[in-house]
């Protein structure tokens, strides 16, 4: 796990070959493939140093691996309370080892554009929505990414979502559409977008 942390992908790689740990390997459950998320997604690769998420999967790690607590490697990087300046290269190396764009990283059914949303990620969202994250995804409460940026007023969002194919007649299950939402916080300019 330190060779993973501190970026030693050489190291990692002689471990691996001698049948390291691949899934939860601590206590509460931190597989290296979330180490390598956290270190991929807040500092570069150290110089001719490959991408310690690339490496692992070849290992066969798995990308939807949980933690103790239900957090996958790409929950944790979704996750706001991660400092993170290289989010978008370690969310691309997640894609690239098959992480399911789709699957919610959260109790409640959030999930990862849900998130994008939320922490004002336009970059991740681009490029969950490039790489086949549904637009439409819910919620448990019926909530799709559409609403939550209409209701924060994320006209950026809100656009990129409806260039990618975003419903705007899908509801709630308390039946409000993102239009019903940005009317009620009063953010006209979406109001707009939407009626388009």
């Amino acid at each position: 796990m330190v060779a993973v942390l501190d970026g030693y992908t050489r190291i990692a790689k002689v471990l691996l070959e001698a049948r390291a740990c691949l899934d939860r390997c601590r206590a509460d459950g931190l597989s290296p493939l979330h180490a390598a998320v956290l270190r991929e997604a807040t500092l570069p690769p150290r110089a001719g140093e490959a991408s310690m998420i690339a490496l692992l999967a070849e290992a066969r790690a798995d990308p939807e691996v949980r933690t103790r607590q239900g957090v996958s490697p790409l929950s944790l990087l979704m996750s706001s309370s991660v400092n993170a300046p290289h989010r978008s290269t370690a969310l691309h190396n997640l894609i690239d080892i098959k992480a399911d764009v789709n699957r919610p990283i959260a109790g409640d059914g959030t999930r990862p554009l849900h998130a994008t949303v939320h922490h004002n990620l336009r970059v991740e969202a681009a490029l969950l929505l490039e790489r086949a994250a549904d637009p439409n995804a819910a919620h448990d409460d019926g909530t799709a990414p559409l609403h939550l940026a209409a209701s924060a007023g994320a006209a950026p969002f809100v656009d990129l979502l409806l260039n990618s194919r975003a419903d705007a007649t899908v509801t709630t299950q308390s039946g409000q559409t993102a239009l019903d939402l940005a009317r009620q916080h009063g953010f006209r300019a979406i109001e707009d977008r939407l009626q388009q």
